[in-house]
């Protein structure tokens, strides 16, 4: 009966980490690096996606919904005009390099480094990290354009 229940169990681990995000880590460079594995010969997450959702937090998602609105009731496109995961429009990434630095209880920061084909800039991505009862997720995007969340959080100029 012993052995039954030993692979019961271990079935039930394998169903359960299959079923998870892969993103639903405690390691904040496994995360960043399963996000950026998206944008290998591919478009990557885009920022109005579920997976956008569900790896940037709360509060600054609702940044990017309030600019989206705003956008949609003037008529005109969003300010957020790129991707903030790349800090571009398009993708053609082949690799990329993580590293993270704790900078505090429940905070890290990374640096995305990557040779992006389809854009002029290549300077790095920083993303600020907190981490959540639901894992690590992104709470800015800096770039060659600076703070995401302090971008949006400014009154748009009329």
């Amino acid at each position: 009966m012993r052995p039954v229940l030993h692979h019961a169990i271990t079935l039930l681990a394998l169903l359960v980490s299959a079923v998870l995000p892969v993103w639903a880590t405690d390691d904040p460079k496994a995360f960043v690096t399963a996000i950026y594995q998206n944008f290998i010969g591919a478009n990557g997450i885009l920022i109005d996606s579920p997976k956008a959702r569900q790896v940037i937090t709360p509060g600054l998602m609702k940044l990017i919904d309030a600019d989206a609105k705003a956008a949609a009731r003037r008529g005109q496109p969003p300010r957020l005009d790129s991707n903030p995961f790349i800090d571009a429009q398009d993708s053609d990434i082949k690799s990329f390099t993580v590293e993270v630095q704790d900078v505090g209880r429940a905070r890290a920061v990374a640096t995305v480094r990557f040779k992006n084909e389809a854009a002029i800039n290549d300077g790095p991505v920083i993303l600020t990290l907190v981490k959540s009862a639901d894992g690590w997720r992104i709470d800015d995007f800096r770039g060659d354009s600076g703070s995401l969340r302090k971008y949006l959080s400014r009154k748009p100029k009329r």
